[in-house]
């Protein structure tokens, strides 16, 4: 007979999830915008990580670092959403029009990305809930 608690991880270890969500995106986006304020992004998630990797049962959750690191490619690909190419934009103002023209990527790379480390995230972390019973 199957196990009905397989893949059913219990209410306390979404909170650890969503709090290494937090994290995972911290880092992530600190890496996709290190030249620009990536070294200001990066403190707070080493902050974060020292205090959560102390507390009791905050592993049960650590595949939220993954799926964390899905948003900051969703943004990505939401900001290159009319790419590939060259796009341009009118702007329609009381005193000035004018237009301006950005060269955009192909947004569909960087929903993959996300999609797969939003996935790959909950399928691991449901996985070893359900693997290890009540977590940490």
């Amino acid at each position: 007979m199957p196990d009905a608690s397989i893949g059913a991880a219990p209410r306390g270890d979404w909170g650890w999830f969503s709090a290494w969500a937090l994290v995972g995106t911290l880092y992530c986006l600190s890496i996709l915008a290190a030249m620009t304020i990536g070294v200001f992004i990066l403190p707070f998630a080493v902050v974060l990580t020292v205090v959560f990797a102390n507390r009791p049962g905050a592993r049960a959750g650590l595949y939220g670092l993954l799926s964390g690191a899905a948003l900051p490619f969703a943004y990505v690909a939401f900001l290159n959403r009319d790419g590939p190419g060259n796009v341009c934009r009118t702007f329609e103002n009381a005193s000035t029009g004018g237009e301006s023209c950005t060269q955009e990527w192909s947004p569909w790379g960087f929903v993959a990305a996300a999609l797969f480390l939003a996935a790959a995230g909950v399928f691991l972390f449901t996985r070893s809930a359900g693997r290890s019973g009540a977590g940490d």
